[in-house]
């Protein structure tokens, strides 16, 4: 495997942090770290006013994926790699990546916050799509892609044209690359099917979208939080796929409310 783990370790201050529900041994609370998951040909930037917004209040790190092929690989990297309990926060692929923590390591999670997800296998019709859009990022280019495909599919009506949303979505896309975008499009083809899980995950589930996003419509997220305990649906308006990234303070917000009520 390539590359390296670029995050954002826990800022100081952890007194002024809030606790959300898990004791140690001696019965004092210990505060969960929130990993910020991006999707896939994303990195920290998509999350990254979130973060910003988050990380005076609670440990938070902000996550760039190393390569990796598979889903169970990103989420056993993300396992090993931050200690404690843990808070997954995912965009996405990052939301699939949470969903295989859980189903490795479900005594880590006090919880998760899944942001445009999309629990299910893998298509026909979207490997067929990944298909589509390899070819054209290895004939045109990986920043046309973004730009005239990803782009204008991601981000809610009347936001594709707008920077600096475009130029942020094609600027993470040249950072990854045509060889990780091959290496997420095969861990997505790959990924299990996360619908029967989730009537057995018993901790708090944030399931938030973009009311606009085409790519994981608003009916599945519902469906969803209607199939989880404790799962939680919050709309948000004006955003497509990249909700955290088009209506960040929005996001933010939805986020932090949701974790206040888990006190």
């Amino acid at each position: 495997m390539h590359g390296t783990v670029g995050y954002a370790a826990p800022v100081a201050g952890a007194d002024r942090r809030r606790a959300v529900h898990r004791g140690d041994q001696s019965g004092h609370a210990m505060t969960p770290t929130l990993v910020f998951l991006p999707g896939s040909l994303c990195d920290s930037r998509v999350w990254q006013a979130v973060y910003l917004s988050l990380r005076a209040d609670y440990p938070c790190i902000d996550w760039n994926y190393p390569r990796d092929d598979s889903i169970a690989a990103m989420a056993t990297r993300v396992l090993e790699a931050v200690s404690g309990p843990l808070l997954p926060v995912g965009l996405s692929m990052g939301g699939i990546v949470a969903l295989e923590m859980w189903r490795q390591a479900p005594h880590r999670l006090d919880g998760l916050a899944l942001f445009g997800t999309n629990p299910g296998p893998d298509t026909p019709e979207r490997r067929q799509a990944r298909a589509g859009q390899m070819e054209l990022a290895g004939r045109d280019g990986i920043e046309r892609l973004a730009r005239e495909r990803l782009a204008p599919a991601y981000l809610a009506p009347g936001a594709a044209g707008r920077e600096p949303f475009t130029s942020t979505v094609a600027a993470m896309a040249v950072s990854a690359g045509v060889e990780v975008f091959a290496d997420q499009s095969d861990a997505l083809a790959g990924r299990a099917d996360s619908w029967p899980i989730l009537p057995g995950i018993d901790v708090p589930v944030l399931v938030a979208y973009g009311s606009a996003d085409r790519v994981c419509p608003p009916d599945g997220h519902l469906r969803m939080a209607g199939l989880l305990q404790r799962g939680s649906g919050v709309a948000l308006e004006r955003a497509g796929h990249l909700a955290p990234l088009e209506q960040a303070a929005e996001s933010a917000q939805a986020l932090r409310n949701w974790l206040a009520s888990l006190h």
